[in-house]
C-alpha cells in the first residue's frame, strides 16, 4: 500500500488486537485514529454497550508475527478539548527483529477523538483539530492512516471523508 492511503476498521477486541496491529503495520500504517470510546451509550439499544478495546492504554502489545508495540508513557498530549469532548495524542514505538535481519523500528502515533457520539455529530472544532493533527503526524512520519470506530462503518468513514477533503 503506497504512503498516503488509509484503512477503515472495526475497533479491535482482545482476540483481534494482534491481527489489527499486524495488518496495519504490514500495510505501512504510522498513524492510528480512534473515534469511539470503549463503552458508549446506545440510543438505539437504550443501554451501555462495549464498543472496542482501549488498546491505546496498553503499555505493551506483542503480536503473533513478532512486533512489540510499546507506549511512551511520557508522550501524551491534549490536542483539543471542549466540554465533555477531547482529542488526545499518544506516541508508540513498534519493534521487530526478523531472524537473520536487522531490528525494524517504527514510530507510531495514536490519536483518539473521545466522545464522538455514536450516530451523532462531533464537536466541529475538535474534529478539525484532530484532522489537522492527523495530517501533521502523517506528514512527519510518512506511512498510512488507520481509522477505527466501533464497527468501522459510521464514524470512521465520516472521519475519512473529512480528512480526505483536507489532505
Amino acid at each position: 500500500m503506497p504512503n498516503g492511503r488509509y484503512i477503515l476498521a472495526e475497533g479491535p477486541q482482545e482476540h483481534t488486537l494482534s491481527d489489527y496491529y499486524s495488518g496495519c503495520l504490514h500495510n505501512g500504517v504510522s498513524v492510528f485514529v480512534t473515534v469511539a470510546m470503549p463503552s458508549e451509550w446506545s440510543g438505539y439499544k437504550k443501554m451501555w454497550c462495549e464498543k472496542c478495546l482501549a488498546f491505546w492504554d496498553r503499555a505493551e502489545v506483542v503480536t503473533k508475527d513478532g512486533w512489540v508495540i510499546t507506549r511512551d508513557e511520557t508522550a501524551e498530549k491534549i490536542i483539543s478539548s471542549a466540554t465533555g469532548e477531547r482529542s488526545v495524542g499518544r506516541a508508540f514505538t513498534a519493534k521487530r527483529t526478523v531472524p537473520g535481519g536487522p531490528e525494524e523500528v517504527r514510530p507510531l502515533v495514536h490519536i483518539h477523538q473521545e466522545n464522538w457520539p455514536d450516530h451523532g455529530v462531533p464537536n466541529r472544532r475538535i474534529l478539525q483539530d484532530t484532522i489537522k493533527e492527523t495530517l501533521s503526524c502523517r506528514r512527519a512520519l510518512g506511512g498510512n492512516v488507520a481509522v477505527n470506530c466501533s464497527a468501522g462503518i459510521g464514524r470512521a468513514p465520516n472521519f475519512r471523508s473529512c480528512y480526505g477533503s483536507n489532505a
